[in-house]
Parts: structure tokens; sequence; C-alpha cells
């Protein structure tokens, strides 16, 4: 077996980057560019990183496209993202609804708490970040079931309007 000299990342580039500056994405992929040579589990962190700010920021679609190196030197490579963001989806805001019951004063409270206070009277639309969903989720099923309902069902009805924004509605059934 003869190996040669080990792959070496000078740089990293990116393609197709609008919505982050690039800065903010090469901040994502510190690690793999700090290390010295080069690591196929630190780019797939990389990736990743990369794909969850996309996420967090409402680009539910984001993928990155492409990922190789590029020889720029004796055994120095500049590894290049190209990355498709997709639309991205605002949210206009969060409500909750209980068709059996009919009274959503009920739920008033727990829209004033975390993790609904922020998004429950917004201004204007921001990123809907997908990962709201499960704390939301989480925080809803807990508080039902601390009312008494053990068995009740809560589903995100997302429901977009005609501008592309959504609204969050919360339907929670009770068994």
């Amino acid at each position: 077996i003869v190996e040669g000299p080990r792959a070496r990342i000078a740089d990293l580039s990116f393609e197709g980057v609008t919505y982050f500056s690039l800065e903010q994405v090469q901040a994502l992929c510190k690690d793999f560019k700090r290390n010295a040579f080069f690591d196929q589990r630190l780019a797939r962190t990389c990736r990743d990183e990369i794909m969850q700010a996309y996420v967090r920021a409402g680009f539910w679609d984001c993928r990155v496209q492409r990922a190789d190196a590029q020889l720029v030197g004796q055994s120095t490579y500049r590894y290049h993202f190209v990355i498709n963001e997709g639309p991205q989806r605002l949210l206009k805001s969060v409500s909750i609804v209980c068709p059996e019951l009919g009274d959503q004063a009920q739920f008033d409270d727990i829209l004033e708490q975390v993790p609904f206070i922020e998004y429950a009277h917004l201004e204007k639309p921001l990123p809907f970040d997908m990962y709201l969903v499960q704390e939301q989720r989480r925080a809803l099923l807990a508080y039902v079931q601390k009312k008494g309902y053990l068995q009740a069902t809560i589903k995100p009805d997302l429901r977009h309007d005609e501008a592309g924004h959504i609204d969050l509605v919360w339907v929670v059934e009770h068994a």
C-alpha cells in the first residue's frame, strides 16, 4: 500500500448561499477547516451544521447538493459546497383550538408562556423554525395532561395564506 501525502483542506468555498453571509456559513464549519488534515466525519458534521442552520431559518427544503474537494496545490484542497436553499417559510401566528370545547380562553394562559409567547402575537412574520413544532407540542401536551386530559391528541395544522406565510394552529382533541 502506497498512501501518498495526506490531504490538507486549505480553504472552504460555498455556492448558492444568499440568506446567510459567507462568514456565517464558514463559522459553522470552523472545526472542519481548523483540522490540519481532511476528515470525512468533520465534513459530514459541517454539512449537517449548514443544513440545521437553514432549517432553523425556515428553509425546510435546503439541500447540500454537492460537497467535494478541489485540488489547489500539492496535496492541498479547497472543499466546495453547493447549496440549494429552497423557499423560506415564515411563521405569521400560533394559536390553539379545541373543537370539542369551543372555548379558546382556556388556552390563553399557555399562549403567554414559553415556547408560545414569542409567537402568539407577532407583528411581522418570522422565519419558521421547524424545531419549534416539537417544542410547542411537548409543552402543550404537558399542559393538557396537567389539566387532566391524559389521552389528549395534539396535532399541528399548518395553514398557508396567499402571501405564503404560515399560521400554526394547534388542534387539541380530548379523548
